[in-house]
């Protein structure tokens, strides 16, 4: 029994495979928030899924029934633009667990869950994709259009777009039929409160990633059926590289600035697919033409594989060199920048200590001073207290000469009363001898 041109048996043994990793990663990360993710951790296990992915492309090329080594090459293809295009989405979960203010030791348990239902959506829309292409191969055609719209919309996209979600039209709806909680639960998606099972902010998360993995779809799935046609190739690729999405995610502190420039190399990879797809598409041009009136003949232009893969990893490898050269100037600046600081700092440090001796020297000056005017002071002082001493001094002996005065006066008193009494003596001694 074949489904999509593939063996059951195919398919079978692929997803058995996935859910092996998955439960791989899921006990290499830790379970249920027991521990933080680090960088390291994260660049590791992005090596090992990368690792995986091209083991898987080496299998392809060795094994696959039809075409093998083309098959091989549109893998690795759909895979970094795959890859690629998940750059630009983790941005935005990191935002979303940011709005939503989910703990890093949290963030791993959310993302597996979210990477589980992204398998099963996008395994649903490129089995429905690829049905829709094989019966309306005009589909292709829109795919084209819609790729061409959303490269040029890549070079107007603003990195420092904020994620507001407090009118988000899911998470209203949800809240009117399911109640949740105010608070974060540790791990808990849900858990039950005075007889009510309640849902935390946490499986709300889970939620707002899961829709928003499903719009990135509509994006990356039809750049894969740009360059393949085949639902096994254009499936695995999308696969391999959601299973490494979550450990990119955590290594994303320590890459994000070599891939600053990404955006537009990935809007020149988009327009570049859209336009292979429209290529492709020249029959249903030349068609509407002839209806409008327009006599066109457009050829059938067919680009390789191998053209389209190494155009993809030149734009892509240019758009990181470019990030890597303009952090090198940053940081080349930054270092410029630092080292006039530092030897503005020294010369402020220097002008300082200048300060600081001509304050100390000022102060030794205005000490001086101080101690002269102090001992003026006290000489002036001195010199006021023998002033005082010799008034006092003065006082004194006018004071004696005063007494002295006064003691004359009455020695010259006492003498006038004498010569009176002597005066009166010879009056009487002069009445006596009158009388006798």
């Amino acid at each position: 029994m074949n489904i999509m041109g593939m063996p059951l048996w195919a398919w079978i043994v692929f997803y058995a495979l996935v859910l092996l990793m998955l439960a791989l990663d899921l006990k290499m990360f830790g379970r249920k928030g027991q521990h933080e993710v680090g960088v390291k951790e994260a660049l590791q296990m992005t090596g090992v899924w990368i690792g995986v992915s091209m083991l898987f492309a080496v299998g392809i090329y060795f094994f696959y029934p039809v075409q093998p080594h083309e098959k091989a090459m549109e893998f690795l293809a759909g895979y970094l633009i795959e890859k690629s295009l998940s750059m630009d989405n983790l941005f935005v979960f990191l935002m979303l667990f940011s709005f939503f203010g989910v703990e890093r030791k949290y963030q791993h348990e959310v993302l597996f869950w979210g990477i589980l239902g992204a398998l099963v959506l996008r395994s649903i829309f490129i089995f429905a994709g690829a049905a829709m292409v094989e019966r309306f191969d005009w589909v292709l055609g829109l795919f084209g259009l819609f790729l061409l719209y959303t490269g040029f919309k890549m070079f107007s996209h603003n990195d420092e777009q904020q994620v507001n979600l407090a009118d988000n039209i899911l998470i209203r709806v949800f809240k009117r039929f399911f109640p949740v909680t105010r608070q974060m639960r540790g791990e808990k998606f849900f858990v039950r409160e005075y007889g009510v099972t309640l849902a935390t902010p946490l499986f709300v998360a889970l939620l707002v990633i899961e829709t928003t993995d499903v719009a990135f779809a509509v994006d990356s799935i039809p750049a894969v059926f740009s360059v393949s046609h085949d639902p096994f190739i254009v499936l695995t690729s999308n696969i391999f590289t959601i299973l490494g999405l979550r450990a990119l995610y955590f290594a994303l502190a320590a890459i994000a600035q070599y891939f600053k420039y990404l955006k537009y190399g990935l809007g020149i990879i988009l327009m570049f697919v859209g336009v292979k797809m429209l290529l492709g598409m020249n029959d249903y041009i030349n068609a509407l033409a002839s209806y409008v009136g327009i006599e066109l003949n457009m050829p059938r232009i067919e680009i390789p594989i191998m053209v389209s893969l190494s155009v993809i990893i030149g734009l892509l490898m240019a758009s990181m060199l470019l990030s890597y050269l303009n952090t090198d100037k940053l940081a080349e600046v930054s270092a410029r920048t630092n080292e006039g600081s530092d030897k503005s700092d020294e010369a402020l440090a220097k002008t300082k200590e200048n300060a600081d001796k001509v304050a100390d020297v000022s102060a030794r000056a205005n000490a001086g001073s101080e101690k002269r005017a102090d001992d003026s002071e006290r000489k002036n002082e001195l010199r006021f207290e023998v002033a005082d001493g010799s008034a006092k001094r003065n006082a004194m002996r006018f004071e004696v000469a005063e007494r002295s005065a006064r003691g004359n006066e009455v020695r010259l008193g006492l003498a006038d009363t004498s010569a009176r009494k002597n005066e009166n003596s010879f009056v009487f001694a002069d009445m006596s001898a009158s009388e006798k």
